[in-house]
């Protein structure tokens, strides 16, 4: 019965990838790893903390843009209505703290003849606490009033930080009520 196919001896054929040794074995040697896990903690120790910074200053701006519109947004209700609107710290989104900071939220009320929110003041929005850490923090303890033409009663500005010190914003309130926003203290 030789040639008729029914031959069970089957050939191997010779490992080609078998390291040299006879070992056979497939896979990283131990410098391999060593090696890559040197190269990747190398890398990760110069990209954390670049991360860090891109991720403080991305939240820095977030918070500060929210402020930006509710400034905006006050500034066009008070035009809008006819009214003065007034913006203030607060820390309990009830009532004005008319303090310089500004961290623990604020709130954006109408009112007349010395109305105050909690005593008759009409609150058309209440923000928040700012997270991440950041700070926020005005030139003067009074709040800041728009007039029914859109004017800043007086000119204001806002400093927020960030953990890191050395990333912060300024918010200019002008007199004529433009809102803007700068990379360095002062306005």
């Amino acid at each position: 019965m030789t040639g008729c196919g029914h031959d069970r001896k089957q050939r191997k054929a010779p490992n080609s990838s078998a390291r040299p040794g006879g070992s056979g074995a497939h896979g990283f040697s131990l410098f391999e790893l060593i090696v890559t896990l040197s190269v990747a903690a190398i890398l990760a120790t110069i990209a954390i903390p670049s991360y860090r910074s891109l991720v403080q200053a991305n939240g820095l701006t977030t918070q500060t843009n929210e402020l930006i519109s509710a400034l905006n947004y006050a500034r066009a209700t008070a035009v809008a209505r006819g009214t003065t609107v007034t913006l203030c710290s607060s820390a309990d989104r009830l009532t004005c703290r008319n303090d310089a900071d500004w961290s623990a939220g604020w709130l954006i009320y109408t009112a007349s003849a010395g109305a105050t929110p909690g005593n008759g003041a009409e609150v058309l929005r209440a923000h928040r606490a700012l997270s991440g850490g950041i700070t926020l923090t005005a030139s003067t303890d009074q709040p800041i009033d728009f007039n029914s033409s859109g004017f800043a009663m007086s000119g204001h500005s806002l400093e927020a930080g960030a953990e890191d010190a050395s990333i912060t914003q300024t918010v200019c309130i002008a007199a004529t009520g433009r809102v803007a926003t700068v990379n360095a203290a002062g306005c």
